[in-house]
């Protein structure tokens, strides 16, 4: 399916053209195609469940995990014994508290990284420093593309698709040729044009397309060749930047009476100015439209439920097109109960958002009991909901046309919000490319015994039709858009679709 816009014919005039030949369109409206997206469905959740039955890793002792929950300084330098005993511990803890473990291939590869870590181990002859030890641990697991999992506060595997364009190649499109300041565009960088051009807003909202790639090697200098010319240019990293102000919570209007509503963040605290239910307003606003701008950008996630509970209100269903796998070892229960304390002291708000929502949230006020057995399973939106008395309207639907503008900071609970209304065709994505951290959560903390590295370390795995492989790459728009002017040129373009 594609969503077809019309507009009126507009003139498209460039810097370095002169008047005579500035590029006019076609009389008649042109066609702005915004293709569908096609989903893959992912491997049966049931292949990420671990089987804590056959491993021969054992969980560490409880008294081990109360003291790996508690902050610690990093060494300078560690010895070779005390890197042997730091590995050994972070294994087992991954392995009875690290959600996706299985996602990322379970005791065979992690057995292996850790077998390499032990062989540049035996090779060394005296004490390293400590930043050459964490070095050589992310190497080791940098296989984890979880952009939630961090060794030392930084992901093990960093982001490498990122998206890039040329700022001044504007193109336009008739039938289906692409021209560039009126010549027929042959190919980009020796490949067919049409894997590049992508719809995007001029600066008045004009629609044009504009070359992007999404590769790893995107960055550089690319090659346009058209019937008449060859034109060369170094691309440069799409960003879409907040405005200054960098509002967390607003609901405005454009001149044109079009509802902006700015959620800046999904983390709540005791000194923010706002709380959830004055964010739950937005959905009276966007209802009562006849179409919304939801600002992402920067958004950096927090509580997944809000999200949950949001998509609920406004279409009448919870998402149900995830799965997640669920632990339940002393490992992961006794860690995520210290970070919930932690936070919680820090002024961290959480909350369910459901009287009955199963949510794992543990009253730091009472003695919290640790299960006998390890296990784990899978939660779906049958077992997640059933029992519950929640209302679910058996045909959800998304009424008024809504607008999301995202960019590259977008990430984790915004991303699983943006992929929850993607159910709806009423939804447009407009922006960059997302973060691409939605495949897990934020998890625990704990710091390894010698070292005094810091492991962030996810306890679930989320597998959706929109994350699955798409995690360190992140959700494409419909519309790319860059700059600091982006919400200007969308607020030009939605209020010419939609108010006479």
């Amino acid at each position: 399916m594609k969503k077809f816009v019309y507009l009126l014919p507009f003139l498209l005039l460039t810097a370095c053209v002169d008047d005579e030949k500035a590029i006019e369109t076609e009389s008649e409206p042109a066609e702005f195609v915004i293709e569908e997206r096609e989903y893959a469905d992912p491997p049966a959740t049931s292949g990420y469940v671990p089987d804590f039955t056959t491993t021969d890793i054992e969980e560490l002792p409880v008294e081990v995990l109360e003291e790996l929950s508690v902050e610690r300084p990093m060494s300078e330098t560690v010895t070779t014994d005390e890197m042997r005993e730091d590995i050994d511990t972070f294994l087992r803890a991954m392995r009875y508290g690290y959600g996706p473990y299985e996602f990322y291939g379970g005791d065979e590869a992690f057995l292996a990284a850790e077998n390499e870590l032990n062989k540049w181990i035996d090779s060394q002859d005296r004490p390293v420093s400590t930043l050459t030890f964490t070095g050589k641990l992310s190497d080791a697991y940098s296989f984890i593309k979880d952009q939630h999992f961090g060794i030392a506060g930084t992901q093990a595997y960093m982001k490498e698709v990122i998206p890039h364009s040329v700022e001044d190649w504007i193109f336009t499109k008739e039938g289906d040729t692409y021209f560039y300041e009126g010549e027929e565009v042959i190919s980009v960088n020796g490949e067919d044009a049409e894997a590049y051009m992508k719809p995007s807003l001029g600066e008045s909202g004009e629609e044009i397309y504009r070359t992007v790639s999404m590769s790893e090697d995107g960055a550089g200098q690319w090659t346009l060749e058209t019937a008449d010319d060859t034109y060369t240019a170094f691309s440069f990293q799409m960003t879409v930047k907040q405005d200054e102000t960098d509002s967390l919570f607003d609901i405005s209007e454009t001149d044109e009476e079009i509802p902006v509503i700015r959620f800046g963040t999904f983390m709540f605290t005791e000194e923010q100015d706002f709380t959830f239910e004055d964010m739950f307003e937005a959905i009276d606003v966007i209802e009562d439209a006849p179409a919304a701008i939801l600002d992402l950008r920067d958004n950096g996630g927090g509580l997944t439920g809000f999200g949950t509970r949001f998509v609920h209100e406004l279409t009448g269903a919870p998402p149900s097109h995830s799965e997640s796998v669920w632990l339940d070892t002393k490992t992961i229960n006794l860690l995520m109960m210290e970070r919930f304390k932690g936070r919680i002291e820090e002024g961290v708000i959480y909350k369910t958002f459901y009287e009955d929502y199963g949510l794992f949230l543990p009253d730091p006020n009472e003695e919290f009991q640790l299960p006998d057995e390890s296990a784990a399973g899978i939660e779906t939106f049958d077992t997640l909901w059933a029992g519950t008395d929640v209302e679910i309207s058996e045909s959800p639907s998304l009424e008024t046309p809504l607008y999301i503008l995202m960019n590259e900071n977008s990430g984790s609970a915004a991303e699983l919000l943006i992929s929850d209304l993607l159910e709806y065709d009423q939804t447009t994505l407009m922006g960059t490319a997302t973060r691409g951290m939605f495949t897990s959560d934020a998890g625990s903390l704990f710091y390894l015994p010698n070292s005094g590295i810091s492991i962030h370390m996810p306890g679930s795995v989320i597998v959706s039709p929109y994350s699955f492989e798409r995690e360190a790459i992140g959700i494409e728009p419909d519309i790319w858009l860059s700059g600091s002017d982006a919400m200007e040129r969308m607020v030009e373009w939605v209020e010419e679709q939609h108010v006479e």
